[in-house]
C-alpha cells in the first residue's frame, strides 16, 4: 500500500521539482563534507598528545577537502537570473556530475574513515574495536551509497525521458 501511495505520489511532482530536490540534495552533501572535516578537527582536539592520531586526521582533512573541491562543486549546473536550475544542459551536466561523485565517493570517504582510526582507537581504548567499528562504517557506508545513487540515476533518467534528453 505504501508503495502505490510514493506512486502516486511520484506523478505529481514535475521533473523540475525532482531535478531541483537532486541538487539541493547535491548541497547538502557539500554540507555534510563540511560537517566531518569539523568532526575530524574536533578528533584531532581530542587526540591533541597523539602525533599519529594528528597526522591520519591531518590526511583525512585534506582527502574530505580535495574531494570536496574536485567532486562536490556543482561548477557546471547554472541558474539563469529568474529562472530556475532546470534546463536540459543543466540535466546532462548533473548527470556527468554523479557518475564523477559515484566513481570517487567511496575511495575518499574510506580514506576519511581509516584515517579516524587511531583517534578512535584512543577514545575506546582498543585498536582492534576501532578497526571493526571502522571497517563495519565503510560497509554500511558504501551500501547506503550504492542505493543512494542508483535511486539518483532513477530519478534522474525519469527527468531525461520526460525532457527526452539522450545519453
Amino acid at each position: 500500500m505504501k508503495n502505490l501511495q510514493s506512486k502516486n505520489k511520484d506523478k505529481f511532482r514535475s521533473p523540475e521539482m525532482k531535478f531541483n530536490a537532486l541538487v539541493q540534495g547535491s548541497k547538502m552533501s557539500q554540507f555534510a563534507n563540511l560537517l566531518l572535516i569539523l568532526f575530524s578537527i574536533g578528533l584531532m582536539i581530542y587526540s591533541r598528545e597523539n602525533l599519529v592520531a594528528i597526522l591520519f586526521l591531518s590526511l583525512g582533512i585534506v582527502a574530505l577537502a580535495v574531494y570536496t573541491l574536485k567532486f562536490l562543486l556543482l561548477k557546471n549546473i547554472h541558474k539563469k537570473p529568474e529562472s530556475t536550475f532546470f534546463s536540459p544542459s543543466n540535466v546532462l551536466n548533473f548527470k556527468a556530475y554523479m557518475a564523477k561523485r559515484k566513481r570517487n565517493e567511496v575511495v575518499y570517504m574510506t580514506i576519511w574513515m581509516i584515517s579516524t582510526i587511531p583517534a578512535v582507537s584512543l577514545y575506546l581504548n582498543s585498536g582492534l574495536k576501532a578497526s571493526i567499528l571502522v571497517a563495519t562504517s565503510i560497509l554500511i557506508m558504501m551500501v547506503l551509497g550504492f542505493l543512494s545513487f542508483k535511486k539518483i540515476e532513477d530519478e534522474l533518467k525519469s527527468v531525461s525521458q520526460l525532457l527526452k534528453i539522450e545519453r
